[in-house]
């Protein structure tokens, strides 16, 4: 069967079925996901009548068979040949909407996020369905959150200081922490060396014990107060990890060994490149089969992934993060 790609790009009130390009960025580790469209130019009534704020939905495909692969909002526009359109998910409203600033009394990271995300919801036209899993329970005691600043600017700060996660689909927010939107009974996407994996020349395959990692634990003991500790590989690849079962460094420092422990597999590291199928999503888990070295066959989640569409085909990078 002879495969053709195809989409549907809705900006606006026009719809497109063709564009040089499209590029896709994602990652749960970012606020919002990425998308530039790169058009034919159609002339100068074209970029009159697309603006900042117009709806974006990108649908790719083989065959007529397209999914949503993007859907968000003109950012910005480009005056180069090809006409480049810039855009973001859902953040695009949180980067435009500011926060009236409250103080929260003996209150906990749940309860702030959750004024914090009605207010905003309170000034959209259209409010998003929240879905929320695995939200870390800290009590904050007393905080103050200023006014003047942007949703976006709030939330990347309470996200960095209180390691949850906070990322869109079209469907819904998620807030939580990260690997467990996928995770609960979801079948693994296969990807086979031999079929529909194009290049695994920036993938390799790590022993344990030549992995360098160093873990930050971080005990959050409320109150805006917490004990820190780092153990591993001084020049390793950070990983911040929270908990709030352990309130002196020594006990600390005992849980942060046993998880360093954990983040030592054998496995693969890197990045892989695929065809446009399947359909695929940052945070989802995939299952490598490699016939040729079957015991490092295993399950991995997908950390980042990129997406490009265009003349020369239809590719996904796909970055892999932990080995279930």
């Amino acid at each position: 069967m002879a495969y053709y790609l195809t989409c549907k790009i809705e900006i606006g009130k026009y719809t497109f079925d063709y564009a040089e390009s499209v590029e896709t960025q994602s990652s749960w580790q970012e606020l919002g996901d990425t998308c530039t469209i790169k058009l034919p130019k159609f002339g100068k009534q074209l970029e009159k009548n697309i603006r900042s704020g117009d709806i974006v939905k990108v649908y790719l495909g083989y065959n007529g068979d397209n999914r949503l692969e993007f859907e968000g909002y003109v950012v910005s526009i480009g005056a180069s040949v090809p006409f480049e359109i810039r855009c973001e998910d859902a953040v695009y409203l949180l980067k435009r909407h500011k926060y009236e600033g409250k103080l929260f009394q003996n209150t906990t990271l749940e309860n702030v996020l959750d004024a914090i995300l009605n207010s905003f919801q309170s000034q959209l036209e259209n409010p998003l369905k929240i879905k929320k899993m695995g939200l870390p329970d800290v009590r904050l005691g007393n905080i103050r959150i200023g006014s003047g600043l942007t949703y976006a600017e709030i939330l990347q700060k309470l996200k960095e200081d209180y390691f949850f996660v906070l990322y869109f689909r079209p469907e819904y927010l998620y807030v939580g922490l990260p690997y467990l939107e996928h995770q609960r009974g979801e079948k693994p996407e296969l990807l086979d060396f031999f079929t529909n994996v194009v290049d695994v020349n920036r993938l390799s395959f790590v022993k344990k014990e030549d992995l360098r990692i160093k873990v930050k634990a971080v005990s959050l003991l409320g109150n805006n107060q917490k004990i820190e500790i780092e153990v591993g590989d001084h020049d390793g690849e950070l990983r911040t990890l929270n908990t709030r079962a352990e309130n002196d460094k020594a006990k600390l420092k005992q849980w942060a060994e046993s998880m360093l422990q954990t983040l030592k597999y054998d496995g693969y590291k890197g990045e892989i490149v695929l065809f446009g199928m399947p359909f695929l999503r940052h945070s989802q888990s995939v299952h490598l089969k490699d016939v040729a070295y079957p015991d490092r066959q295993g399950v991995y989640v997908i950390d980042r992934l990129k997406t490009s569409f265009g003349r020369s085909g239809f590719r996904r990078n796909i970055e892999l993060g932990k080995k279930i």
